[in-house]
């Protein structure tokens, strides 16, 4: 039912994201634009610049932009519950919907992605040709309303307790987790090291900027 908007829809709830694990994020990303704020005003203040300036500044950015993204994140993404039908709101405010006879399996389950990070519970969608449908974070959203959404798709959750690896869960599921999912301590490497670089660049250019 791509071309359904939820509200269209009778008997839908949209859920918004909200637990303790949110606010904690959003309280960091906020605190650290603060502290780069501070330092970007007592830098200027004191007509020093300097390391001090420039770090304040790419903190005050790093910082804003986090709180764009956590705005719009909290804004646009929604859990989409009816009745016999789920949905899910993305990020870029994109609805996709999920009928009682395209998904075949729920699975919970903990995925682990490597010895050096924790393994990451999620409620996977599967359907009927094996694909994953969804994957939902727990930690996003309050526990009745993962109950309902569970209900509203018609299959009964397969829960399973203990952690299984990305290897397993690609044997398990070949359709679902591909490449990446057994990887993603590589490309989270690749991705912290960008990340890294582009904020050493912004200290750079910001250090030069502010000490002419």
């Amino acid at each position: 039912m791509p071309e359904q908007t939820w509200d269209a829809l009778p008997g839908f709830r949209a859920v918004a994201p909200g637990t303790k694990t949110t606010r904690r994020t959003l309280v960091i990303v906020g605190g650290a634009a603060v502290f780069g704020a501070v330092l970007t005003l007592a830098g200027l203040a004191t007509g020093g610049g300097g390391r001090g300036l420039a770090m304040g500044a790419v903190l005050l950015v790093t910082g804003v932009l986090g709180l764009i993204g956590m705005w719009l994140w909290l804004t646009n993404v929604r859990l989409l519950i009816g009745q016999g039908v789920v949905g899910y709101r993305n990020f870029f405010g994109r609805s996709r919907f999920l009928s009682r006879g395209q998904i075949d399996r729920v699975v919970s389950m903990a995925v682990s992605y490597g010895k050096s990070s924790q393994p990451v519970r999620a409620i996977y969608c599967f359907g009927l040709d094996g694909k994953r449908l969804l994957a939902l974070n727990i930690r996003a959203w309050q526990p009745e309303d993962i109950n309902d959404f569970v209900e509203a798709t018609g299959r009964p959750l397969d829960l399973r307790d203990g952690p299984i690896t990305a290897k397993d869960a690609r044997r398990e599921f070949p359709h679902a987790f591909g490449w990446g999912a057994q990887h993603v301590l590589l490309l989270t490497s690749l991705t912290m090291l960008g990340a890294i670089v582009v904020a050493v660049a912004g200290y750079v250019v910001a250090s030069k900027l502010l000490t002419r």
